[in-house]
């Protein structure tokens, strides 16, 4: 019989979507409420890989990238992605330029692999509790290669992406090993 055990802590992250750079400091207040303090920035990246958010979010988008200090449990995906949809939801209600002027997907990095949270079901997406999923888009292998799942949106395939992500595994790992050595 295998012995039940909790599971390492992960490093989360936030990405933002936005056309409208001015709800970014709010919104990392807000994220900072949930998740601690913020550790590693990325962008603003020029976001057009799809027209799928140009209708209720406006033109010209942008994605940015934070990941946060603390390392937490696992199992607080869905009652992180739960409170970036209602920071999503006060974002919309202060700032009504456009029906949607923010879209959040919060995640986390293992040593293992990039976890991506959503509230759409899919056959490649497991159920989490709360009517949150999660999904393996990266898998992390030997000597730093990275091995993508099929259904991985195409930006999170880019240099930027990747060079984000691979810095905070590489703290995630100096923070699991510290801890280890009990220091």
């Amino acid at each position: 019989m295998s012995i039940i055990k909790d599971p390492a802590p992960v490093k989360y992250f936030c990405g933002i979507i936005t056309a409208f750079p001015v709800v970014i400091e709010p919104i990392l207040k807000a994220l900072e409420k949930i998740l601690g303090e913020i550790d590693i920035k990325a962008g603003p990246f020029v976001w057009n890989y799809t027209s799928y958010y140009s209708k209720e979010m406006g033109e010209g988008l942008e994605k940015y990238f934070f990941s946060f200090k603390e390392l937490r449990s696992p199992a607080e995906l869905s009652v992180i992605k739960i409170g970036t949809n209602s920071i999503e939801d006060e974002t919309a209600f202060a700032f009504q330029q456009v029906a949607r002027p923010v879209n959040l997907d919060p995640g986390y990095i293992s040593s293992a692999a990039m976890i991506l949270a959503s509230t759409k079901p899919f056959s490649h997406r497991i159920y989490i509790g709360g009517g949150v999923y999660a999904q393996v888009d990266y898998q992390f292998k030997e000597k730093g290669r990275i091995e993508f799942n099929p259904w991985v949106y195409p930006d999170y395939k880019t240099t930027e992406y990747l060079d984000f992500f691979g810095s905070m595994r590489k703290e995630l790992i100096k923070e699991l090993n510290a801890n280890r050595r009990g220091g």
